[in-house]
């Protein structure tokens, strides 16, 4: 998985899709940031992202390699430049009301285990995502394959045409 899209990933870990598009407040959506320890969640979402990328990377993946990666994430991923992206996001997707409702819930016992469980949880998930399509990558390689032979096909008997 491209980085790009480890980012897009990672940010749309951090929110719920909602069907109402009320902005809420900045001083609530601040709270529920405050209650979801979302700087917290984010760090440990960027470590499984760095955790991926050196696994990925096997043997040949050192502690300079490591440093490199880690110092990219700090920087191009930054929870100080990310946060007001996305509050907004929260904002434009959940009304005022929602986000006190996701706040209390927070509050709560099970809250705090779902937002404790959560990053674990998306990494499992997507582990077997990964492994999954992973099974399905020979066929994939073979459609492609295919795709591309029928491209050639219909060039190769216009030139040969050309010649007869």
């Amino acid at each position: 998985m491209p980085t790009r899209q480890k980012i897009i990933v990672l940010i749309a870990f951090v929110g719920f899709a909602a069907g109402v598009f009320a902005q809420a407040s900045e001083k609530t959506v601040e709270d529920l940031m405050r209650v979801m320890k979302m700087e917290e969640q984010y760090a440990k979402s960027i470590n499984i992202v760095l955790d991926m990328h050196t696994k990925a990377m096997g043997p040949n993946c050192n502690p300079a390699m490591i440093k490199v990666i880690k110092e990219f994430y700090e920087e191009s991923a930054a929870w100080k430049d990310l946060k007001p992206s996305i509050m907004k996001a929260y904002a434009d997707t959940f009304s005022e009301k929602e986000i006190k409702e996701l706040t209390a819930f927070y509050n709560t016992p099970l809250g705090q285990k779902v937002l404790e469980k959560q990053p674990e949880l998306q990494q499992r998930i997507m582990q077997l995502t990964v492994a999954h399509v992973q099974k399905s990558a020979p066929k994939l390689q073979q459609k492609i394959m295919e795709a591309m032979q029928q491209q050639k096909s219909p060039q190769k008997n216009k030139i040969d045409q050309r010649f007869e």
